[in-house]
């Protein structure tokens, strides 16, 4: 098993920066970006211990990553207000936590973050097999994409407590 995170078109060099970093905290390495416009040199400021995260970041689609990862986790802060919307229908944080557990060695996952600006728009939800949402228990439902990301890692951390890095394969296996 291994778990990837993507940015949709990441613009800030901070947001970017800091979700190399606490990719790093939690033991993860597969960075994808869809469609960049942000300063790599800028961004590994904000990377720290993660610069090696952002060094090795690859370009992709997600077309690419759809046919990669066995399930894309789709992020998002608006949840289905009609079931017209069924591709916004999401689960909580704890729930993503246990399907990930539950199919332990057999699924590779890749956790897709929407833009700063706007999130995911639907046709991106519905290419996700799973839509996540976090509940900040508000009405201000939108979250940063680094602190979104902390607190999903940190989730399936919990878990997933024996997670050990791989030298050979440079991902997460249990």
């Amino acid at each position: 098993m291994s778990i990837a995170v993507a940015l949709v078109e990441p613009q800030y060099e901070t947001n970017v920066g800091y979700v190399a970093r606490i990719m790093k905290n939690f033991g993860y390495n597969q960075l994808y970006v869809i469609n960049p416009s942000f300063d790599n040199e800028k961004a590994a400021i904000f990377a720290t211990h993660g610069k090696d995260i952002l060094a090795s970041r690859k370009i992709s689609t997600l077309d690419e990553l759809r046919r990669k990862f066995d399930v894309l986790v789709g992020t998002t802060a608006l949840p289905a207000y009609s079931r017209l919307n069924i591709f916004r229908n999401s689960i909580t944080v704890v729930r993503l936590s246990e399907i990930i557990k539950d199919v332990g060695v057999e699924k590779d996952f890749c956790i897709v973050l929407g833009r700063e600006s706007s999130g995911l728009n639907n046709r991106e939800c519905e290419m996700c097999d799973l839509i996540v949402t976090i509940d900040t228990k508000t009405d201000y439902k939108t979250m940063n994409i680094s602190h979104a990301l902390a607190i999903l890692l940190y989730e399936i951390s919990k878990s997933l407590p024996e997670l050990t890095l791989s030298d050979d394969k440079k991902m997460m296996t249990i």
